[in-house]
């Protein structure tokens, strides 16, 4: 799905359900052991099954740029029907995010030696799974 379908989808599931917004490091922690467990099963409610092609998996985050047509802008936590939060937590990848293509503005958090369950930014029409909460 891409970033706004799986934000969409996540709405859909329950009232109040959104895209995980991780605006601490016990909250990162939570989510990090969560992705490990469900990426090690190979299955899971939220879809966790997207290949990044540096090796590892990655799964959407509930952050988008404040202007997803324009690079540069500051992340937000973009919940359906709420305001946006600005990010006051983070746990990027070192030099993320960095817009290395023009349409790299929206979050993920992955797996493997690269990410190691730091966040990158990616095109927001990339086809992947989401990590939903209640």
């Amino acid at each position: 799905m891409t970033w706004d379908n799986a934000r969409n989808a996540c709405a859909r599931m329950k009232t109040g359900a959104q895209m995980v917004s991780i605006k601490d490091s016990a909250k990162q922690e939570a989510v990090r052991r969560y992705l490990q467990h469900q990426f090690i099963k190979q299955e899971s409610v939220v879809c966790i099954s997207s290949q990044w092609p540096v090796g590892g998996k990655i799964a959407w985050l509930g952050g988008q740029a404040s202007n997803p047509n324009q690079c540069g802008t500051p992340y937000f936590w973009k919940p359906v029907g709420t305001a946006e939060v600005p990010f006051n937590y983070n746990n990027w990848y070192p030099g993320m995010p960095n817009c290395a293509r023009s349409a790299q503005n929206c979050a993920v958090i992955g797996s493997g030696n690269f990410l190691n369950y730091r966040w990158e930014d990616i095109d927001c029409d990339f086809l992947l799974c989401s990590v939903c909460e209640f």
